[in-house]
Protein backbone atom coordinates (compact mmCIF):
# COMPACT_ATOMS: atom_id res chain seq x y z
CA UNK A 1 0.00 0.00 0.00
CA UNK A 2 1.58 2.68 -1.62
CA UNK A 3 0.31 6.85 0.24
CA UNK A 4 1.64 8.70 -2.76
CA UNK A 5 -1.54 10.55 -3.75
CA UNK A 6 -2.46 13.93 -1.26
CA UNK A 7 -4.30 13.93 1.31
CA UNK A 8 -7.77 16.08 0.32
CA UNK A 9 -10.92 16.12 2.68
CA UNK A 10 -13.47 12.91 2.83
CA UNK A 11 -16.00 15.14 0.87
CA UNK A 12 -13.79 15.46 -2.52
CA UNK A 13 -13.08 11.62 -2.24
CA UNK A 14 -15.04 9.19 -4.46
CA UNK A 15 -17.49 6.45 -2.85
CA UNK A 16 -15.62 3.07 -3.06
CA UNK A 17 -12.18 4.34 -2.79
CA UNK A 18 -9.31 3.08 -0.59
CA UNK A 19 -7.86 5.24 1.55
CA UNK A 20 -5.57 5.46 4.19
CA UNK A 21 -7.29 7.74 7.52
CA UNK A 22 -6.74 7.71 10.79
CA UNK A 23 -9.53 5.49 12.44
CA UNK A 24 -9.62 5.85 16.43
CA UNK A 25 -5.59 7.23 16.62
CA UNK A 26 -4.28 4.78 14.10
CA UNK A 27 -3.54 5.27 11.03
CA UNK A 28 -5.73 2.26 9.27
CA UNK A 29 -6.64 1.18 5.29
CA UNK A 30 -10.37 1.69 4.90
CA UNK A 31 -13.08 1.86 1.77
CA UNK A 32 -14.71 5.54 1.55
CA UNK A 33 -18.42 5.06 1.78
CA UNK A 34 -21.30 7.41 1.52
CA UNK A 35 -25.02 7.09 2.81
CA UNK A 36 -27.23 9.39 0.81
CA UNK A 37 -29.64 11.11 2.57
CA UNK A 38 -32.71 13.13 1.40
CA UNK A 39 -30.66 16.65 1.45
CA UNK A 40 -27.11 15.45 2.18
CA UNK A 41 -24.69 12.88 2.28
CA UNK A 42 -22.95 11.26 5.38
CA UNK A 43 -19.26 10.10 4.73
CA UNK A 44 -17.57 7.05 6.17
CA UNK A 45 -14.60 4.57 6.44
CA UNK A 46 -14.78 1.14 6.69
CA UNK A 47 -11.86 -0.40 8.03
CA UNK A 48 -10.11 -2.90 5.82
CA UNK A 49 -7.11 -3.92 7.87
CA UNK A 50 -7.18 -7.01 10.25
CA UNK A 51 -5.04 -5.08 12.96
CA UNK A 52 -8.37 -3.66 15.09
CA UNK A 53 -11.80 -3.89 14.81
CA UNK A 54 -13.56 -4.40 11.42
CA UNK A 55 -17.48 -4.61 12.44
CA UNK A 56 -18.40 -1.35 13.03
CA UNK A 57 -19.04 1.69 10.52
CA UNK A 58 -16.92 4.60 11.34
CA UNK A 59 -17.69 7.97 10.53
CA UNK A 60 -15.66 10.54 9.23
CA UNK A 61 -15.95 14.45 9.40
CA UNK A 62 -16.32 15.49 5.41
CA UNK A 63 -13.85 18.39 6.08
CA UNK A 64 -11.54 15.64 7.69
CA UNK A 65 -8.18 14.66 5.35
CA UNK A 66 -8.06 11.29 4.28
CA UNK A 67 -5.27 10.02 1.77
CA UNK A 68 -6.48 7.86 -1.59
CA UNK A 69 -4.32 4.99 -1.66
CA UNK A 70 -2.05 4.90 -5.44
CA UNK A 71 -1.85 1.06 -5.65
CA UNK A 72 -4.83 -0.09 -3.71
CA UNK A 73 -4.73 -3.50 -3.13
CA UNK A 74 -7.49 -6.48 -4.21
CA UNK A 75 -10.12 -7.77 -1.47
CA UNK A 76 -9.66 -11.79 -0.84
CA UNK A 77 -12.66 -13.24 0.51
CA UNK A 78 -11.56 -16.74 1.14
CA UNK A 79 -13.29 -20.02 1.41
CA UNK A 80 -17.31 -19.52 1.38
CA UNK A 81 -19.43 -20.66 3.97
CA UNK A 82 -22.31 -22.82 2.86
CA UNK A 83 -25.86 -21.09 1.31
CA UNK A 84 -28.46 -20.22 4.21
CA UNK A 85 -25.31 -18.93 6.62
CA UNK A 86 -26.74 -15.28 7.79
CA UNK A 87 -23.12 -13.26 8.12
CA UNK A 88 -22.12 -11.90 11.16
CA UNK A 89 -20.71 -7.76 11.60
CA UNK A 90 -17.78 -8.19 10.02
CA UNK A 91 -18.49 -10.11 7.47
CA UNK A 92 -18.00 -10.31 3.52
CA UNK A 93 -21.08 -12.39 2.01
CA UNK A 94 -22.79 -12.03 -1.76
CA UNK A 95 -26.37 -12.25 -2.38
CA UNK A 96 -27.76 -11.34 -6.00
CA UNK A 97 -27.41 -7.36 -5.94
CA UNK A 98 -23.06 -7.50 -5.10
CA UNK A 99 -20.90 -8.20 -2.50
CA UNK A 100 -20.94 -6.30 0.95
CA UNK A 101 -19.48 -6.03 4.08
CA UNK A 102 -22.42 -6.56 7.02
CA UNK A 103 -21.34 -3.22 10.18
CA UNK A 104 -23.05 -2.41 13.30
CA UNK A 105 -23.95 1.33 12.88
CA UNK A 106 -24.23 3.59 15.80
CA UNK A 107 -27.39 5.87 15.17
CA UNK A 108 -28.35 7.71 18.19
CA UNK A 109 -27.44 5.33 20.69
CA UNK A 110 -28.73 2.50 18.82
CA UNK A 111 -26.93 -0.31 17.11
CA UNK A 112 -28.70 -1.17 13.80
CA UNK A 113 -27.13 -2.92 10.58
CA UNK A 114 -25.32 -1.18 7.74
CA UNK A 115 -24.50 -2.92 4.41
CA UNK A 116 -21.21 -1.50 2.48
CA UNK A 117 -21.26 -2.53 -1.41
CA UNK A 118 -17.75 -3.52 -1.35
CA UNK A 119 -17.59 -2.37 -5.42
CA UNK A 120 -19.18 1.16 -5.22
CA UNK A 121 -18.71 2.50 -1.68
CA UNK A 122 -22.51 2.77 -0.90
CA UNK A 123 -24.49 2.04 1.90
CA UNK A 124 -27.56 0.82 2.24
CA UNK A 125 -29.57 -1.29 4.40
CA UNK A 126 -31.79 -4.96 4.32
CA UNK A 127 -29.07 -6.94 2.16
CA UNK A 128 -29.76 -10.38 3.95
CA UNK A 129 -32.59 -11.82 2.17
CA UNK A 130 -30.77 -14.51 -0.49
CA UNK A 131 -27.41 -14.82 0.85
CA UNK A 132 -25.25 -16.83 -1.64
CA UNK A 133 -22.15 -17.21 0.07
CA UNK A 134 -20.86 -15.78 3.82
CA UNK A 135 -17.26 -14.61 4.08
CA UNK A 136 -16.34 -14.69 7.69
CA UNK A 137 -11.85 -14.94 6.90
CA UNK A 138 -11.39 -12.20 3.99
CA UNK A 139 -8.74 -10.38 3.78
CA UNK A 140 -6.68 -7.24 2.28
CA UNK A 141 -4.07 -8.19 -0.11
Amino acid sequence: MTETKAARPAAEVARGTVVVADVNGARRPCLKAERDGNAFVQHYLVPLDAAGDRTELCYVDPESDVTPVADPAALTLGAAESEGTAPGPGDAFTNARGTFIKLNDRIKGQISAAYVNLETGDIVRRQERGVIAVYRAWRRE
